[in-house]
């Protein structure tokens, strides 16, 4: 079989998703079946690399970007990027490293999408951005700033508790 022939020796697999899944639960589940809002079921995603010079163990607790899948095969090929990436090599985290820490982006343009049918019975989420640095992710509704919500993902990972209006302090900083 393949194993045989050396091929996984020279191979490097990357298993990543664009994205989550509500299923409508609850609470748990905010209420919403499918993608397109930006709570942790939905933008949470695996992320695993396998390959020449990747070391097997426990993933690094730091917060993590799709977009430093790019730099971080890059990285591990020892192939200089044809271009600047957004992202940043996952490499030193892997290897035990501190770095400087990274800021997650995410958002959501249901108002321009036919098949967001869902929007209909919440209209704030017609335009989503959230931001995560740390353990604080913003979710930002332009349409209506004041349905914004915080939450101290350390804390409540659920995201049940939202602290967009005692803490100011935080969204303000995130925004």
């Amino acid at each position: 079989g393949m194993g045989t022939l050396g091929v996984f020796d020279n191979t490097m697999v990357c298993l990543t998703a664009d994205h989550g899944e509500g299923l409508e639960d609850g609470k748990r589940d905010h209420g919403w079946w499918a993608h397109r809002i930006l709570y942790q079921e939905q933008i949470h995603v695996p992320l695993m690399f396998a390959g020449p010079g990747v070391p097997a163990g426990v993933p690094p607790k730091e917060l993590v970007r799709t977009c430093d899948v790019a730099a971080t095969v890059y990285d591990y090929l020892d192939v200089p990027p044809p271009r600047s990436l957004s992202g940043r090599s996952l490499r030193p985290l892997v290897n035990g490293q501190d770095e400087r820490e990274r800021v997650a982006y995410a958002d959501q343009i249901n108002g321009f999408d036919y098949n967001a049918s869902m929007v209909a019975r919440r209209p704030q989420a017609r335009f989503l951005y959230a931001i995560a640095k740390g353990n604080w992710k913003l979710i930002y509704r332009p349409v209506d700033p004041s349905t914004s919500e915080l939450y101290d993902l350390s804390a409540d990972p659920a995201e049940l508790n939202d602290l967009f209006s005692q803490r100011t302090d935080v969204a303000k900083a995130l925004m």
